[in-house]
């Protein structure tokens, strides 16, 4: 039983608590039937929570309404849900990214929009001010990457590692999407003809290898520590769909059915996560692996999405309203989404 905890990112008590007719929990067989528990993500005192990210210890970070109707930031484990204040007495914060240290990235109103890092019970302020440095991602290195606005219309890449703010010397219409423990960084540039170029980011060098053939659109959403990366592409008739790029192979994971699909997320196994059309013209969320896109469904209503995968197989989610964790073709749903107020 504590393998299977493990496995689905769940305290060994609240694993048996679910399950009493185990009683040794040391001694299970073939066959026996185990119930997972996912529980019920409640709110901060308001209406609504909206999950954002899920790291390997199944801790999820987001947002939630307040019962004074704003929205903080919170991180949720194991059944409780901690505030994260925010920054100075603002009035609401917003979590993006966690990692596996527990550590929290995010937003909070003051002087504008400021970045934090949440650690501890300790929140951070990054000494970023107006939205001009946006943290957007954390590995489990710590190094935090976002861009920085250089006051004439360009955007830089950054870097924030140990107390210290780096540029990066990549100037230009610059969107990183994310970072792994590898220190790569994945994300899309802007073109002077109004398109998006792929990117990733090494040691000081900036490649873009996408798109082939001369396609005009592409986007670099994520990359794992094997250096997989997954984003979207113009396929030759024009459509976006989401790619697997691996080793100089660019791979074109398809559609469920319609004519666009985009990917949110890869974990370690390689399983990647996204939304896509579907033959009928709804969007569902998706989990494509070894050449297989598989339809999540949705918890009613005609559209899903899917946001990020931990290397567990859980999958994080939106679909009618409510948020959702999906994983082993189960979709449970966690609750209604909130209304973060003030976010940019």
């Amino acid at each position: 039983m504590s393998g299977i905890a493990r496995r689905f990112a769940v305290t060994l008590r609240n694993l048996l608590a679910a399950n009493p007719q185990i009683t040794d929990p040391g001694l299970i067989h073939v066959g026996d039937a185990v119930s997972i528990p996912v529980a019920y993500l409640p709110t901060l005192g308001g209406e609504g929570t909206s999950p954002q990210d899920i790291n390997n210890r199944g801790q999820i970070v987001g947002y939630s309404d307040t019962a004074a109707g704003d929205s903080h930031a919170f991180i949720w484990q194991d059944g409780t849900m901690t505030d994260l204040g925010t920054l100075d007495g603002a009035e609401w914060s917003a979590a993006d990214a966690i990692n596996d240290l527990g550590q929290v990235v995010g937003w909070s109103d003051v002087d504008g929009d400021a970045g934090f890092l949440w650690q501890d019970g300790v929140m951070t302020d990054l000494g970023m001010r107006n939205g001009l440095r946006a943290p957007w991602y954390i590995n489990n290195r710590g190094q935090i990457v976002g861009y920085s606005d250089t006051g004439a219309g360009d955007l830089d890449l950054f870097m924030w590692e140990g107390g210290a703010l780096t540029a990066l010397g990549m100037t230009g219409d610059l969107w990183p999407r994310d970072i792994n423990d590898r220190g790569q960084i994945v994300g899309y540039s802007d073109t002077a003809a109004g398109d998006s170029l792929a990117f990733l980011w090494e040691n000081g060098v900036m490649t873009s290898p996408w798109p082939p053939g001369g396609r005009t659109w592409s986007s670099a959403d994520a990359i794992n520590d094997r250096g997989q990366v997954v984003g979207s592409s113009k396929t030759t008739t024009g459509d976006l769909h989401a790619f697997l790029w691996e080793d100089g192979v660019m791979r074109d994971l398809g559609t469920l059915g319609g004519r666009g699909s985009t990917p949110t997320s890869i974990n370690e196994m390689g399983q990647v996560v996204g939304y896509s059309d579907t033959a009928a013209g709804d969007s569902h969320a998706f989990i494509w692996q070894d050449g297989t896109m598989t339809d999540l469904g949705t918890l009613g209503g005609k559209e899903s999405y899917a946001d990020a995968i931990n290397d567990p197989g859980q999958v994080l989610g939106r679909s009618n309203g409510h948020a959702f964790i999906w994983q082993d073709g189960v979709m449970t749903d966690l609750g209604p989404l909130g209304q973060v107020r003030g976010c940019g």
